[in-house]
């Protein structure tokens, strides 16, 4: 038989809200992350959350991004659809 382990949901909740935080700084800053999955989300010894893998983010000019980036499965609808984005 199979060894089952759980993650704690106090770590899940760690995680998420940690995540969320980071990607509150970034729109802050006009920054749009535009690839987020659980593979860019690194979590380091201490339970510390970081987001990682810069490579398709964007400055947002005049509130909006058209251009489509990031991974097809993880994409928004607007992204297919062909819709701006904004910081949403």
């Amino acid at each position: 038989m199979g060894y089952q382990k759980f993650v704690p949901e106090e770590n899940i909740w760690s995680t998420l809200i940690q995540a969320l935080k980071g990607l509150h700084d970034l729109h802050i800053r006009g920054i749009v992350h535009r690839d987020i999955k659980s593979a860019n989300l690194f979590v380091y010894a201490n339970n510390v959350v970081k987001l990682g893998d810069f490579n398709v983010s964007m400055m947002i000019n005049e509130g909006h991004t058209r251009n489509m980036n990031g991974t097809p499965y993880y994409a928004a609808p607007e992204i297919w659809r062909g819709i701006s984005k904004d910081e949403k």
